[in-house]
C-alpha cells in the first residue's frame, strides 16, 4: 500500500511498471550542502541515486529511485519530497511550496540527443502561493557551451556541456546540462519556478 500512494502521489501517472522503498539516505533537508559522496560511501548504496541541491535555501539532499513508469523516473527522501525525471531532466516536484506540477519539455530533450536545437517550446504547469495551477509557455535555444570534468564519488566524467535559455511572458531562465559520452545525462541545473529557483541534480549511480 505504501508503494502503491508513493507512485500515485508522486508520479502522476497512472500505474506502476516497477516500485521500491525510498532508501533512507537522509533525515530531512541540510541547511548546509551535503558533503561530497565517496566511492565507499556509493557503493554501499543500492540502486539508482541523486543528489538534489537548492540554492535558494541551501538545502541538499540524496534521493533513491522510488519507482518507474515508463520512461518516468521517480525520486523520493524519506521525509516524502520527490522529483520525477524523464531522460534524466526534470518533469515533476513533490513537497515543494511551490511545486511543479508538469514539464512538457519534450522538444528539449530531443534537442539534448541531437546536440542542441532552436525555437523549442516547453510548457510548465506550476502551482502559486494559493495552490491553483498556472500554466507558463517558454521559446528556448540550447547551445553547446563547450566541455566540462564532474568529479563524481571520486570519478572524473568527462561531459558536454549544454545551455538552454528560454524566454516566456513573465520569467526568463537559463537552463545547463552535463552530457556524459553515450548521452547519459550527469548533472543538471533547472528551473523549478519563480519561488524555488532552480534545482541542481547530480545523477551519482544512473
Amino acid at each position: 500500500m505504501r508503494s502503491l500512494a508513493l507512485c500515485l502521489a508522486l508520479t502522476l501517472l497512472t500505474g506502476c511498471d516497477r516500485v521500491r522503498e525510498a532508501i533512507p539516505l537522509f533525515g530531512g533537508a541540510a541547511p548546509e550542502p551535503l558533503p561530497p559522496i565517496t566511492a565507499a560511501e556509493l557503493a554501499a548504496l543500492p540502486g539508482p541515486l541523486i543528489r538534489v541541491d537548492l540554492p535558494v535555501t541551501g538545502a541538499s539532499a540524496r534521493l533513491g529511485l522510488a519507482a518507474t513508469n515508463g520512461p518516468h523516473r521517480t525520486y523520493i527522501s524519506p521525509d516524502q519530497i520527490g522529483l520525477v525525471l524523464r531522460e534524466g531532466t526534470l518533469v515533476a516536484t513533490r513537497g515543494f511550496s511551490y511545486d511543479l506540477m508538469f514539464a512538457d519539455n519534450e522538444e528539449t530533450r530531443v534537442a539534448l540527443r541531437n546536440g542542441g536545437g532552436s525555437a523549442l517550446v516547453r510548457v510548465h504547469r506550476t502551482l502559486d502561493g494559493e495552490r491553483h495551477e498556472v500554466i507558463s509557455s517558454f521559446v528556448c535555444d540550447l547551445r553547446p557551451a563547450g566541455t566540462d570534468t564532474l568529479a563524481i564519488a571520486g570519478q572524473s566524467v568527462r561531459t558536454q556541456l549544454l545551455r538552454e535559455s528560454c524566454t516566456g511572458p513573465e520569467a526568463n531562465f537559463v537552463n545547463t546540462y552535463w552530457i556524459a559520452p553515450g548521452g547519459t545525462l550527469r548533472k543538471s541545473i533547472e528551473w523549478v519556478g519563480p519561488e524555488t529557483g532552480y534545482a541542481e541534480i547530480t545523477h551519482l549511480r544512473p
